[in-house]
């Protein structure tokens, strides 16, 4: 443990890295997740101007398509922390679990940037890893949020530092389309088939793609080593 603990990267470039080169080994799986939020938030974007069964149709088909979308996502993200080792054999899949653990941090994170605080940031971040810890690991919601606060801990303003920097990065395409659109009111009226709407779709499922590789990069850095070498030596 003392050799990967010398030789891990912990600062926001290294998390960074660390997420690209997931990125770069798990890039087919990781464009399954481009290629199903593309359709999922195409999906959304036609129901809606096409108004499909009325209010109430719209609202029952967009909740079916992100539950669809959540479903999917659920399973190539735990098969990315398969093939990168850091889930074990015999790890229960806890659906419904991992879904409560992700509306507490849901909210800890929208407290967070509510109050745009550090106290409100660091709960965020103390919280980060805990859906991980319940695919990865199996866990409960209070054991994912408790292991979370512990592998972040020493680490959040290098965390913030990599979701800061890899926020930018992504945002890039964004100011292109924003101005080649007409400005933000243009923007958002824009029709859902447009191509400069389309193209928004792309880079959105594009940029989340990279987050979430980002997000995996973390959790392999200072949590993921102990996975491995609980599969090597438990």
């Amino acid at each position: 443990m003392a050799f990967v603990e010398a030789n891990r990267d912990t600062t926001a470039t290294g998390l960074i890295g660390a997420g690209l080169g997931v990125l770069q080994r798990q890039w087919r799986l990781l464009l399954a997740m481009v290629v199903i939020n593309i359709l999922i938030q195409a999906g959304q974007k036609f129901v809606d101007a096409n108004q499909i069964g009325g209010a109430t149709g719209v609202v029952i088909a967009n909740i079916a398509v992100v539950v669809l979308g959540f479903v999917l996502n659920f399973a190539l993200f735990r098969l990315v922390l398969s093939f990168e080792g850091l889930v074990g054999s015999d790890t229960p899949i806890r659906f419904f679990t991992f879904v409560g653990t992700s509306i507490v941090f849901g909210l800890a994170e929208g407290f967070g940037l509510l109050l745009l605080l550090v106290p409100g940031i660091m709960i965020m971040l103390r919280w980060l890893l805990a859906p991980t810890f319940v695919l990865a690991r199996g866990m409960g919601v209070g054991e994912s949020l408790n292991a979370s606060r512990d592998a972040t801990d020493g680490h959040r303003w290098s965390i913030l530092g990599a979701l800061v920097l890899t926020g930018i990065i992504i945002g890039i395409p964004f100011l292109v389309l924003i101005p080649a659109a007409g400005g933000m009111l243009a923007f958002a009226a824009l029709a859902w088939n447009s191509p400069i709407a389309l193209a928004t779709i792309v880079a959105g499922a594009v940029a989340g793609v990279v987050f979430n590789a980002v997000h995996l990069g973390i959790y392999a850095t200072l949590a993921g080593d102990q996975d491995r070498l609980g599969d090597v030596f438990g």
